[in-house]
Parts: C-alpha cells; structure tokens; sequence
C-alpha cells in the first residue's frame, strides 16, 4: 500500500492541471486499510462519459503506487468528501 505523501502528491498534481478540484482519501483512517479509497470532485458537472474520463486519469495516476484502489466520482458539490 502506497503511503498518504505519495498519493497526495499524485494527486494534488491532478488538481494543479484541473483534472480534479479536491479529493480525499482513507489512508488516514485509523482502522487498518483493505483498500485504498479515493473520492473526487471533477471541476464541473460532467456526464458518464466524462466521469469515466476522470476516474481514468486518477487511476493511471495511482497506478505506480497502488493497484487496489476505488475511485468515486463526487459531484454533490459538498467541501467535504469523506462518506
């Protein structure tokens, strides 16, 4: 498993080139992790297609630092993502 500074770089640069506008993780959950759990917010409404799109770039994101991994797509528009 990939440690939270890894992941978060990788993923604050998706947020620099606004592929996404903020995440969260549970890697800083306290209970030990089966998997890793990435939640998104694209930086506008998108449709299925588009979503897929994002959910792509996280993953070839992550992909060098973990391959277990679920990516959920959030476009509540809520601040916070946590579940």
């Amino acid at each position: 498993m990939a440690l939270w500074g890894e992941v978060n770089v990788a993923l604050n640069r998706l947020v620099a080139a606004g592929v996404i506008t903020r995440f969260w993780t549970n890697l800083a959950a306290r209970k030990p992790l089966m998997m890793l759990h990435v939640v998104v917010s694209p930086p506008e409404p998108v449709d299925p297609e588009g979503a897929e799109t994002i959910r792509s770039a996280v993953a070839a994101a992550l992909e060098p630092l973990t391959d277990d991994v679920t990516i959920t797509i959030d476009q509540s528009g809520k601040t916070d993502l946590r579940p």
